[in-house]
């Protein structure tokens, strides 16, 4: 008797330490075939969208969660949203964190444009369609940003003037870039375009001046639209696959660059695997850790030609890569399990 009085005071005891903890709700309401829940305090509001199928689309300041917009630093995009709508979010600056899940298929126009404090985005590998001016002026974007292989279409001025991203690798299903995708991103030095990309809009990579090293996939060089690479450094070296370097000269903006180095092996460039093992930090300056659920067989680290720099057979957790120049590398795990690829950058 005594045991299930204690009992039971400890499930009431949690009970009310989970309804202290709980955020308060602030609003809710429908948006589309989704609902959308505001979460917390004034100055730390959460918006969460839950549901099955695409929010509504809006005008400027017209989603019916705007006028908590300005304190909004978090939004969750739950598992069944398939669209998030046009302008969605468009304006959002104290915005610090989005989290999209695998569940959608369409970022909509403008859906992030002018969030300027997002640090980062990770785009899952559901997404088919960026929509146009999506994450445009999203000048607090920093470091690397990968569209996964599931999206085709980029659209225009989806990324413009997103000045902090350092290095972009579109996904090997990408087959247009948009008008302007890029432009103004002066914070790039390093851009790798997937093997299926066949035409880049107009101005796509405009003012890119921090370019360095721009690697392109594709067998047959892509057709380029007006203006692509001015304001590009002309120093940038372009690597294309093997064989290919003549006519990448003859067709590929020959305008802008000369220096064309046909050293891509397709064979070894990775395609990102879903695997469960991850590799941090990342950036990494000295120590890589490496988690798998299975054996570690072999380590083998490529550069962004699809050279080999570095090979250990039966490695420890911990793989040295004090010795690698600074800069993006591919890390190919091999395990009892299969094999996996990821992209590191060195400091």
């Amino acid at each position: 008797m005594k045991k299930t009085i204690l009992l039971l005071m400890i499930a009431f005891g949690l009970c009310a330490i989970n309804k202290a903890m709980a955020q308060p709700v602030v609003a809710s309401g429908t948006t589309g075939d989704c609902t959308w829940t505001i979460t917390g305090t004034s100055d730390n509001y959460t918006l969460t969208i839950s549901g099955n199928g695409a929010t509504g689309d809006y005008d400027l300041g017209d989603a019916p969660w705007s006028s908590y917009g300005s304190n909004i630093k978090a939004i969750i995009i739950e598992n069944g949203v398939t669209t998030i709508g046009s302008l969605a979010f468009s304006g959002y600056r104290g915005l610090t964190s989005v989290d999209i899940s695998n569940s959608v298929t369409t970022i909509g126009d403008y859906a992030f444009s002018g969030c300027w404090g997002l640090p980062s985005v990770t785009i899952p590998n559901s997404v088919t369609t960026i929509g146009d001016w999506t994450f445009q002026n999203c000048s607090g974007l920093t470091g690397m940003l990968t569209i996964p292989n599931s999206v085709t279409t980029i659209g225009e001025f989806a990324f413009a003037n997103c000045t902090g991203l350092t290095s972009v690798t579109i996904g090997n299903s990408v087959t247009t870039i948009g008008d302007r995708a890029f432009y103004g991103c002066s914070g790039l030095t390093s851009v790798i375009i997937g093997n299926s990309v066949t035409t880049i809009g107009d101005r796509a990579f405009d003012g890119c001046r921090g370019l360095t090293e721009l690697y392109v996939k594709a067998q047959t060089p892509p057709v380029l639209g007006s203006d692509v690479f001015v304001n590009v450094p002309a120093t940038v070296t372009v690597h294309v696959p093997s064989g290919t370097a003549d006519i990448y000269r003859s067709t590929f903006g020959r305008d802008y660059f000369s220096n064309y180095v046909d050293d891509i092996h397709l064979s070894v460039l990775p395609v990102e695997n879903e695997a469960v093992v991850s590799v941090s930090p990342n950036p990494v300056r000295e120590v890589l850790y490496i988690q798998s659920p299975a054996a570690v067989e072999q380590v083998s680290i490529y550069n962004l030609s699809g050279q080999p720099v570095k090979q250990i057979v039966n490695p420890s957790p911990e793989v040295d890569v004090n010795d690698l120049s600074n800069g993006l590398y591919f890390i190919k795990i091999e395990t009892a399990a299969g094999e996996v690829v990821r992209k590191i950058m060195k400091k």
